[in-house]
């Protein structure tokens, strides 16, 4: 069994791999690895550093070799070494991307961005499944509510005791309840305020639907997960400010404003999961690498309902398909061969 080592300590195991091979007449070697997690960088640094070619095994390659080894999915870092190796010598395996310093800083940003809109995401319906229990009137102040800067800075105000007391906050009067909310509005990104919406919220402070006795601690909840949404709200703004500037920086922000039907920041969103698009040599190819490539099946005489591969970068799908799907206002697969190619076009440099 083969002593565990940190990836960055793995320079003198190569060292000794470079002599055994030359040592048996061989002219050198190619490193190989299943590329999880970020440990194959520092693997990869290492190789060049020494000069040596590396390529990168699919981990679904792997676990699906290791089950038709065996019939089985029994796993150690052994089997998984000797699956690995046997998969580059028949050529299952790729280049890995050789990303510079401005498409590194890009991706991570773009990671950043995909949990912050996670947590986002989590906040709202946290907040909307408290107010549906406690205060439901509240949701029926605006068409929809979660989307409104008044609506949440006169909600701001209504928690803002802390307490669940929806009646000491109706007693302050409607007058003082608006001015208090607009206020507030600043944090929410608005300069006016919507009295409309702000009538109905003060008029909801005095309606008791909901459940009375999760009232205060659901509502005291809500005032704590209304903050938590406001803080990931700025941070999400920070970094949607430096992905821009990571694409000014390497010159096509002017070019990625200019794709039909996607802003700046999704076309740097998409970018961060593909990578620079001129390691793409078609349009297909990226379109394969994001899991929308068109899947046949058919047999014989029977023809199946045809599909997408739903394999490659999963958030790269997610990233693509609401977004680029505007481009082509067609089925959901040519939408995504058009937004690849026009993607394709930010650098330039890929090829249809």
């Amino acid at each position: 069994m083969a002593t565990p080592v940190l990836a960055v300590d793995a320079g003198e195991l190569l060292d000794r791999a470079v002599r055994k091979a030359l040592a048996a007449g061989y002219a050198g070697i190619t490193v190989a690895c299943e590329p999880t997690g970020h440990r194959w960088m520092v693997i990869s640094q290492l190789a060049a550093a020494r000069g040596m070619a590396m390529v990168c095994v699919q981990p679904l390659v792997v676990a699906r070799a290791r089950e038709a080894e065996d019939y089985t999915r029994g796993k150690n870092d052994d089997r998984d070494a000797v699956l690995i190796a046997r998969l580059a010598a028949q050529l299952h395996c790729y280049l890995p991307e050789q990303a510079d310093q401005g498409w590194a800083r890009l991706r991570h940003l773009g990671a950043r961005r995909s949990r912050l809109v996670e947590a986002s995401t989590m906040c709202v319906q946290q907040l909307r499944d408290l107010l549906e229990v406690a205060w439901p009137a509240a949701l029926s102040a605006a068409a929809d509510p979660l989307e409104s800067a008044t609506w949440l800075a006169c909600l701001s105000v209504a928690l803002g005791r802390g307490d669940g007391d929806l009646g000491a906050v109706h007693a302050m009067g409607q007058d003082a309840f608006i001015a208090a909310a607009r206020g507030g509005l600043g944090a929410w990104g608005a300069r006016r305020i919507c009295r409309r919406i702000a009538v109905a919220v003060y008029a909801a402070l005095a309606d008791g639907a909901g459940v009375e006795a999760q009232r205060p601690g659901a509502l005291e909840r809500a005032f704590s997960v209304l903050g938590d949404w406001k803080t990931v709200r700025g941070e999400l703004a920070e970094v949607n400010a430096r992905m821009l500037q990571a694409l000014g920086t390497m010159g096509v922000l002017g070019v990625a404003g200019s794709v039909p039907g996607v802003s700046a920041l999704q076309v740097a969103a998409i970018l961060a999961e593909t990578g620079d698009p001129s390691r793409f040599t078609t349009a297909r190819a990226m379109v394969k690498h994001a899991g929308l490539a068109p899947c046949e099946n058919s047999s014989g005489n029977h023809a199946g309902r045809a599909g997408i591969s739903r394999r490659g970068r999963p958030a790269l799908r997610l990233a693509v398909r609401p977004h680029v799907g505007r481009v082509a206002g067609s089925k959901s697969i040519r939408m995504s061969a058009a937004g690849a190619v026009g993607l394709a076009g930010v650098t330039g440099t890929a090829r249809r």
